[in-house]
């Protein structure tokens, strides 16, 4: 029996890249003395981080010249010492190149003849993975210099093959290294190189074995004529006896076969007869329940959605008489002398939405609106407060819009009219249509509450229109323009803010962007609600953020109703290309967000996000900055 050892680093110890170890049986020295049989003992030393010559100062015990020497007298006697070594030396820290590593390896092939009798095979490893250099822990050991290093290592292996008068074996174009660390071997490349390995070795002892056989096979053959010779008469008598009784034997088995063949297929056309009619009662049965189950649910829906359309619809008409009978209360209190109407005539009657105020209705008198209408028991403040109430919240749509004033002012209840004031000093008025002075829509809107887009707020958006043609028109070379454009057009802006045209928005009062700023081609922003933008933000091309929104109730949203949600953006923030931000959304600090994400809650600080919806990918870690600090430097 010859001995083989296998002397090499982590792939012949049979390391796989996910930091566990292989089988014995299934790493390439295995796989070898499997393929030579019983005449080889393979014995397998392999060692993580073996060098060929090198102290390795984060690794205790790995070079492989103080190692070689105990190993050889440890496993005598040998005839073969197949050496796999020279990965390792190759790491930046050793700062060594394919020529000092070469030496090395001629210095341990002497080192062997010296001690042993036994034949030398030198393998040439596989190439370093080109994806090794961005891997987040071997980037540290291998980079773009040893990938390139690991190319020269077949020529210059191959030349001290030579030198020492040992086998070589080149195992870059018998296997590539695993794609998951581009350094260590997957099971079917530990086969490969078991494969190519044990014919090399059958190469090195090709004479020895081809003596050997001969001679086993000169023995086997006397020792099978004269066996064949002895079993030749006995086999022509049994066969005589053996073709008799076969012939009996295949006329009574085939005879079996087809009775049973018959059965059988007897047997299984009545069984698939049973299956399809049971499959088609089921199939039935299943498509009747479907059919009773979507219209039960059908008519469950049907019923839910009138029955909250008759709750409604009552909310409405109990708001809405709730309020008409406070407005007839007011009426029928003392009415003082109106300096609008010197002469006390009849004024015209109004409406409000379709409800005529002149009307009486079965549980009120007449009401009549004339100039104002006053309260003597409240104070000014109560008659606000209980007014304001009724009015302003959850108003009816029946009722169109509705606004209530203090401070005396009795506006007209047409929207065209000219909205003069009068002072009756501590009175309430109630006016019904659009109110005058500031626009009541535009605190709704800015408080995040339903709202109606007013002529205030028209008149807003025009203005914010203008700007922004004028921004977008703007010649590429004109920054001084466009920086001017945009102090006017947004609420807050910091230093160093650089917009690209064409740039959209609503208002642009409510936009507040920090330091160090920058909108790609395409930004859109719907800011009827506030957007805050920190330091040091970068938006990709066509970039949308929404404050705006309308309500899932089609009734509110038919009569115009809109509302909006505020929009926050940390510092040290990347959004990429197509990304859009819905309403609510917040966005914390040190953050990217992928191209074509859709942002719909809040993305914490330090996080990669991207998809639709957004969510967390990973976090940012150091190794991210030891990968844009070595892109920099290179």
């Amino acid at each position: 029996m010859r001995r083989i050892l296998c002397f090499g680093d982590s792939n012949t110890y049979g390391y796989s890249p996910d930091g566990q170890r292989y089988e014995e049986d299934s790493i390439w020295p295995g796989v070898m003395g499997k393929l030579l049989g019983d005449r080889f003992e393979v014995i397998v030393d392999g060692k993580n981080g073996r060098t060929i010559a090198f102290d390795d100062p984060y690794m205790e015990d790995c070079n492989g010249m103080r190692d070689i020497e105990a190993s050889l007298e440890a496993n005598a006697p040998l005839d073969l010492v197949i050496l796999m070594l020279g990965t390792n030396d190759l790491k930046m820290y050793f700062n060594s190149n394919p020529a000092e590593i070469a030496d090395n390896l001629k210095l341990m092939c002497d080192l062997i003849q010296k001690k042993t009798d036994a034949k030398i095979l030198i393998a040439s490893p596989m190439l370093l993975g080109d994806e090794i250099e961005f891997s987040p822990t071997l980037s540290l050991e291998f980079g773009r210099a040893q990938i390139d290093y690991s190319f020269d290592f077949a020529p210059r292996f191959e030349k001290v093959a030579k030198e020492v008068g040992a086998g070589f074996i080149d195992l870059a174009v018998v296997a590539v290294s695993s794609g998951a660390d581009c350094l260590h071997l997957m099971p079917e490349e530990h086969q490969q190189v078991g494969v190519a390995m044990k014919e090399k070795v059958m190469d090195a002892f090709a004479e020895e074995i081809r003596a050997e056989e001969e001679e086993e096979a000169r023995r086997k053959a006397e020792e099978e004529e004269a066996r064949r010779k002895a079993e030749e008469e006995a086999r022509r008598k049994a066969e005589e006896e053996e073709a008799r009784r076969k012939a009996e034997e295949e006329a009574r088995r085939k005879a079996e076969e087809e009775e049973a063949r018959r059965k059988a297929e007897e047997e299984a056309r009545r069984k698939a007869e049973e299956e399809e009619a049971r499959r088609k009662a089921e199939e039935e049965e299943a498509r009747r329940k479907a059919e009773e189950e979507a219209r039960r649910k059908a008519e469950e829906e049907e019923k839910k959605a009138l029955l909250e359309k008759k709750e409604i619809e009552e909310a409405a008409r109990k708001k809405q008489e709730e309020i008409l009978k406070e407005a007839a209360k007011e009426t029928q209190k003392e009415t003082v002398f109106d300096p609008m109407n010197p002469n006390q005539e009849e004024l015209p009657v109004w409406q409000v939405g379709d409800m005529d105020l002149s009307a009486p209705t079965q549980e009120e008198e007449d009401i009549l609106l004339s100039g104002e209408i006053t309260s003597a028991s409240l104070s000014q403040e109560q008659q606000e407060d209980n007014l304001a109430s009724m009015l302003q919240d959850d108003q009816p749509s029946g009722l169109g819009n509705v606004e209530f004033l203090t401070g005396g002012a009795l506006d007209s209840f047409s929207a065209s009219s000219s909205g003069s004031e009068t002072e009756f000093g501590g009175l309430t008025t109630l006016a019904f249509g659009s109110a005058a002075g500031e626009s009541e829509e535009k605190d709704k809107m800015l408080a995040g509450k339903l709202y109606q887009c007013d002529e205030e707020l028209r008149k807003e958006i025009f203005a914010a229109r203008k700007l922004t043609d004028e921004f977008n028109q703007t010649r590429y070379d004109d920054e001084d323009g466009r920086e001017r454009i945009i102090r006017d057009l947004l609420g807050s802006v910091g230093e160093k803010v650089r917009v690209e045209a064409p740039f959209r928005c609503d208002y642009g009062f409510n936009i507040h962007v920090g330091d160090n700023f920058y909108a790609n081609y395409g930004c859109t922003i719907l800011d009827g609600c506030k957007v805050t933008i920190g330091n040091n933000v970068l938006l990709g091309p066509n970039v949308q953020i929404y404050t705006a929104s309308y309500p899932v109730y089609a009734p509110l949203r038919n009569e115009g109703y809109e509302y909006g949600e505020e929009i926050t953006i940390g510092d040290d923030v990347w959004v990429g290309g197509n990304a859009t931000i819905l309403p609510g959304a917040h966005i914390g600090t040190n953050v990217v967000i992928g191209a074509g994400s859709v942002v719909t809650g809040d993305i914490p600080d330090g996080v990669v996000a991207a998809g639709n919806p957004c969510r967390i990918i990973r976090k940012i870690s150091e190794q991210d900055k030891q990968f844009g600090l070595r892109k920099k430097e290179d």
